[in-house]
């Protein structure tokens, strides 16, 4: 079973648009360069991908690139809060909105690309002229089209989702180096 995961795996990322993996890590360059903010998030796993990035990015890119990296999943008193007292749907896009700024960056991570909040978020960001990224799994959803970037896994697996958009955090550390 463990060969056959792997061998599934690596036919899905085979199939990743390498095209579109270098637009956005030639746009986090120029965000670093610019010192413009690095939003990420996600929900479940996820959330512990994009807290998983802002530590390995955070440590091993500094002290060479300064990075400003905010993992809006980070914060579980301003999260509960926030989903408490106005909406679970509005955790990313609350905080975008008090922090954001025009030509900042968000990288959204989820699975479906259905969540109610990641597409919530995409729409403040961009109204906000911050870039969208979108890393998807299954068939994309809704994140898929309307990031104004999207890495999407043909899969139809939360494990092949997680695991490759790690491959995908880890690879793009590599290249900010």
């Amino acid at each position: 079973m463990f060969k056959e995961y792997i061998n599934s795996l690596s036919i899905i990322a085979n199939k990743i648009d390498e095209n579109k993996l270098n637009k956005v890590i030639n746009i986090l360059k120029k965000s670093i360069k610019s010192k413009k903010i690095i939003f990420i998030c996600g929900n479940g796993g996820s959330a512990s991908l994009s807290e998983h990035a802002l530590c390995d990015w955070t440590k091993r890119l500094y002290p060479n690139k300064k990075l400003k990296l905010f993992d809006l999943t980070s914060n579980k008193s301003l999260i509960s809060a926030i989903a408490n007292d106005i909406s679970f749907d509005e955790i990313f896009s609350y905080q975008l909105n008090v922090y954001a700024e025009k030509k900042d960056i968000c990288i959204f991570i989820s699975s479906s690309g259905n969540s109610k909040n990641i597409i919530k978020g995409i729409k403040l960001a961009k109204k906000k002229g911050v870039k969208t990224i979108a890393i998807t799994g299954f068939n994309g959803g809704i994140a898929n089209k309307i990031a104004d970037i999207s890495i999407h896994f043909n899969t139809s697996t939360y494990e092949h989702h997680e695991d490759l958009a790690q491959i995908v955090m880890h690879y793009i550390y590599l290249r900010l180096k």
